[in-house]
């Protein structure tokens, strides 16, 4: 079991700065866009930054769940089953979200 738990807990140690980051550019943009009337473009524009960091998060987290199984070189084909898992490529089939990605973690770590 432990061997099944530590690289899901690293994979979410790695995530979650990202998640803090970008909830917290999302809520001071929010705020600064609807309670102060504050129209501007960077304001906008950091938003949308933000909103695309989330979609990233399970990426994110497969590259590192993989990466606790299997070190640097599982980096890369974690990130993109995460990617694909969160983003099909093809136009019928469903997102499969963080399921997806914890199996393409450990995928591309094995």
């Amino acid at each position: 079991m432990k061997k099944f738990l530590k690289p899901l807990m690293t994979g979410v140690s790695y995530m979650l700065p990202f998640i803090v980051v970008a909830g917290m550019t999302i809520a001071t943009t929010g705020m600064l866009s609807q309670y102060l009337n504050v129209d501007l473009l960077w304001i906008n524009t950091l938003n949308g930054f933000a909103w695309t960091i989330m979609g990233f998060i399970p990426a994110i987290f497969a590259a590192y769940v993989a990466f606790a199984i299997a070190d640097k070189p599982a980096i890369a084909p974690g990130f993109v089953g995460g990617y694909l898992a969160a983003n099909p490529v093809y136009e019928a089939g469903a997102a499969s979200g963080f399921l997806g990605a914890i199996i393409a973690g450990f995928l591309a770590g094995y």
